[in-house]
């Protein structure tokens, strides 16, 4: 059956949902200190040990990301409120660990991250088109 996925990309949170054509629709849910949410923390977090193949930084996102950025022993680079500089022609990127990150990377990290928790929750999402 066809699907209709919501997004919802704010300063703090974003959520996902997914629609059905005969009318039901389900928000995922994370997991934030053991409780499920609804909600998923607008931010990234890179540790300078957690390495792409590249050698560019991995960045985790969301509660995960707060959970790391707290129980970390080397303090990494916590990112967040990035929607708040979407309007700003002054952001340009910004440097992490030696490597460059433009702000359409960054929100990507995090849409990212919420596709994959959708499709483990509600199956493949297929080729998704944005509608505004």
């Amino acid at each position: 059956m066809p699907k209709v996925i919501g997004l919802d990309f704010g300063t703090t949170n974003s959520a996902i949902a997914v629609a059905t054509m005969d009318g039901t629709a389900r928000l995922a849910t994370f997991s934030s200190d053991g409780q499920p949410t609804a909600m998923f923390r607008s931010v990234l977090y890179f540790d300078p040990e957690n390495l792409e193949p590249t050698g560019k930084p991995r960045a985790v996102g969301g509660p995960e990301a707060i959970a790391r950025y707290l129980q970390a022993e080397t303090k990494g680079r916590l990112i967040q409120s990035m929607k708040s500089h979407l309007g700003s022609a002054l952001f340009k990127h910004t440097v992490i660990f030696n490597s460059t990150f433009t702000l359409e990377e960054l929100i990507a990290m995090i849409i990212r991250e919420l596709r994959v928790v959708a499709e483990t929750q509600f199956g493949s999402l297929g080729h998704l088109s944005i509608m505004a």
